[in-house]
Formats: structure tokens, C-alpha cells, sequence
């Protein structure tokens, strides 16, 4: 097992990766700095080279993507709830336009928190089928409307 890095290990590692993340960073001066000695620039040196820091980023972004991800979903969540009151409202009231209205937003949160949880899959792919109808194929007094009934029910059958 390797020996833990020096600089992860330190208390003052945050600062540290700034001064390291410049163009050129003087190994000799942040050692001074943060050691009183140069005696760890070549520790500086492969902190940053073995890519501690890109891992550091790495973790701090997705820690913030994750925090960001469940404020959004606490946000959907909050306007569905507020869609179901006002659909209580309305529905209490008699006000069947607002009750229509906020049904079609708690549906639509409720998709959309579906689809955010992966519960939903949007990219099932749609199929959509089409029917040529044959005039001459209708049988009697049959409709066209009834003609297209029966292949319909066929084909589902």
C-alpha cells in the first residue's frame, strides 16, 4: 500500500490546489508557504501531476450536480403540491375550469418527477402504424367509419 499523499493530508490543501492550479506554479515558493521549506516541492510536484486535483474538481462538481439535481426535484415536488391544492380549492369550490386546469399540472409534475427519478423511460421509441383503406374492400351496407372499426379491431385483436 502506498504512502498517503502529503498534500491531500494537509489543512490548508484547498489553498494549496489554487496556488498549484496556476499556468506555472513555483513548487520552491508554495513549499515555503505552506511547509517553511522547500523540502516538499517535489510532493507539490506530483500532487498536481498524479492528478489529485482533477479528482478534487471531479468530486466537488459532482457533489454540486447532485445538490442542484435535488433542489430541482424538491421544486417539481413543490409545485405539484401547491397544484394539488389548488385542485382541492377548486374542487371545493365548484370551479370545475381551475380543478381541469390544475389537474392537467399535477399530471404533469407527476411526469415530469417520474421521468427526473428514471421511473419513466422517454426514449421508448413511438410506432405509429398507418392503414390503407380499400373502398372497393367494404362489405355492403357497412360504413366507411364501421369498415375502419372492424380492421382496426382485427389488427388489435
Amino acid at each position: 500500500m502506498g504512502k498517503k499523499c502529503v498534500i491531500c493530508a494537509h489543512k490548508n490543501q484547498k489553498e494549496i490546489n489554487k496556488d498549484l492550479l496556476v499556468d506555472k506554479p513555483n513548487f520552491s515558493a508554495i513549499s515555503r508557504k505552506y511547509f517553511g521549506s522547500t523540502a516538499q516541492r517535489d510532493a507539490l510536484r506530483r500532487h498536481k501531476e498524479n492528478g489529485h486535483i482533477v479528482q478534487k474538481i471531479a468530486k466537488a462538481a459532482e457533489a454540486k450536480i447532485v445538490t442542484e439535481a435535488d433542489d430541482l426535484l424538491s421544486q417539481v415536488r413543490s409545485l405539484s403540491n401547491r397544484a394539488l391544492s389548488i385542485l382541492s380549492q377548486a374542487e371545493g369550490t365548484g370551479d370545475l375550469r381551475t380543478a381541469c386546469s390544475a389537474i392537467r399540472e399535477v399530471r404533469a409534475t407527476l411526469e415530469l418527477l417520474l421521468k427526473v427519478s428514471g421511473e419513466l423511460k422517454c426514449d421508448q421509441p413511438v410506432v405509429n402504424i398507418g392503414i390503407m383503406i380499400d373502398p372497393e374492400k367494404i362489405i355492403g351496407t357497412e360504413s366507411y367509419k364501421e369498415y375502419e372499426r372492424r380492421i382496426y379491431a382485427e389488427i388489435a385483436g
